[in-house]
């Protein structure tokens, strides 16, 4: 594993439509990500661009390129390539991985990566993009999702999703958009300078089965910057955490399992609550 940098939050893009999301994001400069880095990983060198580098990007290999979609050629490759992938680049205290999942290169990897992460005690955050352009690639999304709750339960390790998606009523465009807010937001949540909430708060909201009574499955992280709807909308939350500009800021009136508030020592951030459901 390459340990050379101390990173705080990794972020990976995962397939061709995780690597646009994650590199268009990085490209903003946003200062709220500067304690951020990113890995992009790919099986079609199309989507790699000139100025990756052999220290930001791995290639899955030459017999699993342009997957795009479910091929089962493919598919073994890419599971036998991703532990390598935490050979050459390092992981963060957080790690949140990005992919779409249509069931191409990004779909094998993102459950696979999270597992040896999370076994390395790191915390990982999934952000998954489903498409439902077609018949075939929102079934690929439906199985992909399956097979993440069935993959979580079978290991016992909860795997918290973040979820967008991109439709015939959400072009690619706007998905990218609502994807980068999740990831910005989570990033955000992970900041290391952050006050009365640290490492094991935050562990303690993903792993929800440390600090509540359901058994660890894939769960649903929603994120609000506005307080309006939480009320009607997350009644099926167990965990929440917040990360507010200060201290006069309000949490919700709705019961949890789990609730802590953290605020921001450096400028920049928005308020954000995250919650935790089932």
């Amino acid at each position: 594993m390459n340990q050379d940098k101390n990173v705080a939050v990794q972020i990976f893009g995962l397939g061709g439509g995780g690597t646009d999301i994650v590199s268009s994001l990085m490209l903003e400069s946003d200062p709220t990500l500067s304690h951020a880095s990113a890995v992009y990983a790919d099986t079609s060198p199309a989507n790699r661009e000139p100025w990756m580098t052999e220290e930001n990007f791995f290639d899955f290999g030459t017999e699993a390129k342009g997957s795009g979609q479910v091929r089962r050629k493919n598919v073994g490759k890419i599971a036998e390539e991703t532990p390598r992938i935490l050979q050459k680049h390092p992981i963060g205290e957080t790690n949140i991985l990005v992919a779409t999942l249509g069931g191409g290169t990004g779909s094998t990897a993102q459950p696979l990566l999270a597992r040896e992460i999370l076994n390395r005690g790191k915390k990982v955050i999934l952000v998954g993009v489903g498409i439902e352009e077609t018949s075939n690639t929102t079934l690929n999304t439906f199985t992909t999702l399956k097979g993440f709750d069935k993959f979580s339960r079978d290991n016992g390790i909860a795997y918290p999703l973040c979820y967008a998606q991109c439709s015939l009523e959400t072009p690619w465009k706007k998905a990218v958009s609502d994807a980068q807010f999740l990831i910005r937001s989570l990033a955000w949540m992970a900041n290391p300078e952050m006050r009365q909430l640290d490492g094991e708060d935050i562990a303690s909201f993903l792993n929800f089965d440390r600090v509540t009574g359901y058994e660890p499955s894939l769960s649903l992280i929603r994120i609000w910057d506005k307080m309006d709807t939480m009320h009607e909308d997350a009644k099926e939350a167990f965990a929440m955490i917040a990360t507010l500009t200060d201290g006069d800021q309000p949490m919700p009136n709705l019961f949890m399992d789990f609730r802590k508030a953290g605020f921001y020592r450096t400028p920049g951030a928005e308020n954000r609550w995250f919650t935790n459901e089932t």
